[in-house]
């Protein structure tokens, strides 16, 4: 499924096959509401830096997984 951010304009491949309240611009990094595809917040930059990337593919075992989000606690 594709979203176009509603302040940038940036189309975003959402590609899942779940449902999704909410998802992150990947061009502005504006929260944005799947259903109404409006405008929330402006999410601050990590300063983290990870191996995976949301979106990204990989098989473990046989069996292909993606990485849907990326959770950072301090």
């Amino acid at each position: 499924m594709e979203k176009i951010c509603p302040k940038c304009n940036h189309p975003n491949l959402l590609d899942l096959e779940l449902a999704i309240e909410q998802y992150v611009c990947s061009n502005c990094k504006a929260l944005i509401d799947a259903a109404d595809n409006k405008f929330i917040k402006e999410i601050s930059s990590s300063t983290y830096f990870t191996s995976l990337k949301v979106g990204q593919k990989g098989i473990i075992e046989g069996k292909e997984y993606t990485v849907v989000a990326i959770v950072i606690r301090k």
